[in-house]
């Protein structure tokens, strides 16, 4: 993959993710505020690595095309899959794989520029810097940041509001950080278990602000 190249699609996640970094607020209003270009059609949605094309198909959404209308009834999990009300009503598998186009997302959310030192969480970087995007380093202030936090911290954040922050010593942390670390290992990353638990520390202080706000 060369130096500046931005992927057409993104996972639910990854926009809501965006959305919520551009606009502030929390995941649910992040969430909130996404859907309803989805459903206007104004945010263009397709079955994961569907083409798209077709009256059929985008009728039916049995490949390519997720008809618009579907988001009026749809819930996203914190794995990432998407159920629609109409894939219950057509008997097809509770759960899919969606991808957003990313160009359409940021029409309505741009990219926030660059800071110093910093990368945007999506969309392309100034022409100047395409060569060498510089990352965030880590709150330890060591290694550079992977890219794939920025999604799994959608994850975690989607746990903490489903299941609540942990108390101390309740264990909770240390389930956060399996699922965690198991939803990284089905994605093909595998950071140290320091690295995972520094993660969801940072997450769960930052879950306990906004409920505090």
């Amino acid at each position: 993959m060369g130096a500046g190249y931005v992927r057409q699609w993104m996972s639910p996640l990854q926009a809501i993710e965006h959305v919520r970094l551009v606009s502030g607020g929390t995941f649910e209003e992040a969430w909130g505020a996404l859907v309803v270009p989805l459903r206007e059609g104004a945010i263009f949605s397709r079955f994961r690595g569907q083409e798209v094309g077709g009256v059929e198909t985008a009728y039916l959404g049995g490949s390519g095309a997720v008809p618009s209308q579907w988001w009026y009834a749809a819930s996203v999990f914190n794995d990432g899959s998407v159920e629609f009300d109409n894939d219950r009503l057509l008997r097809r598998p509770s759960r899919r794989e969606i991808e957003i186009r990313r160009s359409d997302l940021l029409q309505i959310w741009p990219a926030p520029e660059v800071a110093t030192g910093e990368e945007p969480p999506l969309g392309k970087l100034p022409p100047a810097e395409r060569a060498a995007p510089p990352r965030p380093k880590s709150p330890a202030g060591g290694s550079r940041e992977r890219p794939y936090w920025a999604e799994a911290r959608a994850v975690g954040m989607q746990w903490l509001i489903d299941e609540g922050c942990p108390a101390p010593h309740d264990g909770g942390q240390a389930l956060l950080e399996r699922y965690i670390a198991d939803w990284l290992g089905d994605h093909g990353h595998e950071p140290a278990e320091s690295t995972i638990r520094r993660h969801v520390r940072q997450w769960i202080k930052e879950r306990r602000a906004e409920l505090d706000a």
